[in-house]
């Protein structure tokens, strides 16, 4: 039996998750949060994006009015925005993403960082030619950055302008990630790497987490593990979803993260599964 009055926390990963469709929460699912946290309980977002992509939805479910917090960029950055304090943890240097984006050329894979609020892609002359028709695949497979396509800025030369990058990100084919993945860890480096489709690949410093930011956030609030409900649905959602006290999987979740979790839903986020989820168990 589920004690629902033990949890004080829900943490919510957005894309695949909390997203009904074309990257929006539904009312549904954001009235039902707001009366959750009007009954106290602190809703957090974990998620891969970056900060100045979630200001609409931290507006749309109140974050800032019942004191929540969000996860940026994978967990290489906490937001606790009952004060607004910002944490960050280790990022990439300069000179890995770099090199990152110079390997990945090898294997044809297209590289993306985040920066000035805008993506800036690296493409190997190869895929050039036929760039234009990826966006069309990418954008079917639920990759970010393409529904971001008028900030796009597609580089020619691999020029960095900051010092650090909070994560690097790379498209391409699965079998030609899985081998970029690989030559990377040959090299013994220093990353944690989180597939967020089976076409899209995304690396951080060892050490960055959703699970070890919200462990972070969670213990300067006093908070344990198991008084935390998360729903996720992808490999960066695993080591979350399996320590919390209820990790709920979408049905259209990977893999992995169902057999990391201690339910799966029986909905997708396309049937508004979260909402249909929270009016069960708290009813």
């Amino acid at each position: 039996m589920i004690f629902m009055d033990s949890y004080k926390v829900i943490i919510f990963d957005l894309d695949g998750t909390l997203f009904y469709k074309d990257q929006m929460i539904s009312d549904n699912a954001a009235k039902k949060i707001i009366e959750l946290e009007e009954k106290g309980i602190v809703i957090g977002l974990a998620t891969g994006r970056f900060l100045n992509e979630l200001d609409s939805f931290i507006e749309q479910l109140q974050l800032k009015k019942y004191q929540g917090f969000v996860i940026c960029a994978n967990g290489a950055e906490v937001i606790d925005l009952a004060g607004g304090n910002q944490h960050k943890f280790s990022l990439l240097s300069k000179q890995e993403c770099y090199e990152l984006i110079h390997l990945a050329k090898q294997y044809k894979l297209i590289s993306y960082i985040h920066e000035d609020n805008d993506y800036h892609v690296f493409v190997p002359g190869a895929l050039k030619k036929i760039y234009k028709g990826m966006e069309i695949l990418f954008s079917r497979i639920n990759i970010p950055f393409f529904q971001a396509a008028s900030r796009l800025k597609l580089e020619n030369k691999i020029v960095l302008h900051k010092n650090e990058y909070e994560k690097i990100c790379f498209v391409g084919n699965h079998k030609s990630l899985v081998e970029f993945e690989e030559k990377v860890k040959l090299l013994n480096l220093d990353y944690a790497y989180y597939p967020s489709s089976m076409h899209s690949l995304e690396i951080v410093k060892q050490g960055i987490s959703k699970f070890i930011a919200s462990y972070w956030y969670l213990a300067r609030k006093k908070i344990s593990l198991k008084e935390v409900i998360f729903f996720g649905d992808g490999g960066n959602d695993d080591e979350l979803i399996s320590n919390v006290g209820l990790g709920i999987a979408m049905k259209n979740a990977l893999d992995s993260t169902k057999r990391a979790a201690h339910r799966v839903s029986q909905y997708t986020n396309r049937q508004d599964g979260v909402y249909k989820e929270l009016s069960e168990l708290f009813n």
